[in-house]
């Protein structure tokens, strides 16, 4: 069936996202040699034919080479008194151009805008009614607008919470080719249509950054996402219409990554947010209905520092997105004249171009 190509595309995601990082070897500074090289003194016998000198002189130049060479052991049983501490040194590399702010808590702000194209979605409403492709007939085989904002709380150097809306409205018409059979409503070919498929959504995630370089990102964590979905059929009449519409928390597993390309301003990264199960073991229904969705990024950018010399530093990206994903089963909620059962699954491109700033 359809939705066991979003399993496969989460999985594919997912073992790609690791073989990126696998292969992302992080800069490790490199310390000089500082090996010091002691005067060593070899006892020679006197030449006869020189005059052997007087005892004080002897005792005299004996004490200055003790002197020298408890100097030079010194210095090398204590490099402390050479060297900077090195427990004083930071911990994170900052050697790299830095987008990320030293302080904590800090709030950075991500706002995107391209475009979307539609790869497959198909809808059904009822049992034995049509199975509904948009992009063949319901007027999505065009490109649409595609925005997202997001936030970020940077509370700690490992810790992040993260906060993002993407509006997502479809709305095309077309006049019908076949007949349209939809919660047992027959829409008759060659009636002229409107079709909305509204499903914006908001999502609330906490990440956990295993990499200690302030540099970079390797973070895990899970996401809450809070679907408003509005789907209708409608004849441009107003004679006939179908509705639906659900509201709805969705659990996700979340995963992040951001990497420098060596001590350069460019960087990539990627995002993945992902989840497939059945929806019984969320809500405890008896009605079995599986869900998925997957949220796969990949990002690359550079950072630029003090912006028109206001001291603000700016990171534009551009932003490759796959985001699939719906559902199938009967629902105990009906609506009209349907049987409650409804399948609905869509593949989306999307393309955008980012720009990141921190806001304090």
């Amino acid at each position: 069936m359809i939705h066991y190509k979003a399993l496969t595309l989460t999985l594919l995601s997912g073992l790609l996202s690791i073989n990126f990082l696998a292969s992302s070897a992080l800069a490790q500074d490199k310390q000089p040699n500082t090996n010091k090289k002691v005067d060593t003194f070899e006892d020679t016998e006197a030449d006869d034919n020189l005059d052997e000198p007087s005892l004080d002189e002897s005792s005299n130049d004996d004490s200055e080479a003790t002197e020298e060479i408890t100097r030079d052991s010194d210095l090398d049983s204590n490099p402390a008194s050479t060297h900077k501490d090195e427990s004083t040194e930071p911990e994170r590399s900052t050697g790299a151009v830095s987008f990320f702010a030293t302080g904590f808590p800090h709030l950075q702000l991500s706002a995107e805008y391209g475009f979307l194209s539609v790869i497959d979605h198909t809808i059904q409403f009822s049992q034995n009614n049509t199975l509904f492709n948009y992009r063949e007939s319901g007027a999505q085989d065009t490109l649409f607008n595609a925005a997202k904002l997001s936030l970020d709380v940077k509370l700690s150097p490992h810790h992040s919470l993260t906060f993002m809306y993407q509006p997502l409205s479809l709305v095309g018409e077309r006049t019908l080719a076949n007949d349209l059979i939809a919660d047992n409503v027959t829409f008759a070919a060659g009636t002229p249509m409107r079709f909305r498929y509204d499903f914006p959504f908001f999502r609330g995630s906490y990440l956990y950054d295993f990499d200690p370089d302030v540099n970079n990102e390797l973070a895990v964590g899970a996401s809450l996402q809070l679907r408003n979905a509005v789907i209708s059929f409608e004849s441009l009449d107003g004679t006939q219409l179908v509705s639906a519409r659900n509201v709805g928390p969705v659990p996700i597993l979340k995963f992040r990554s951001r990497h420098q390309i060596a001590d350069s301003a460019w960087w990539w990264g990627s995002e993945v947010d992902g989840f497939y199960a059945p929806v019984s073991l969320l809500n405890g229904s008896t009605n079995e209905v599986i869900g998925a969705i997957l949220d796969a990024n990949l990002r690359g950018g550079f950072t630029m520092q003090d912006v028109m010399g206001s001291g603000q530093q700016i990171s534009p990206y551009l932003n490759l997105r796959y985001l699939g994903g719906g559902s199938v089963g009967t629902s105990e909620r009906r609506e009209g004249s349907g049987d409650g059962f409804s399948e609905n699954w869509l593949h989306f491109f999307i393309l955008t171009l980012g720009i990141q700033t921190d806001l304090f």
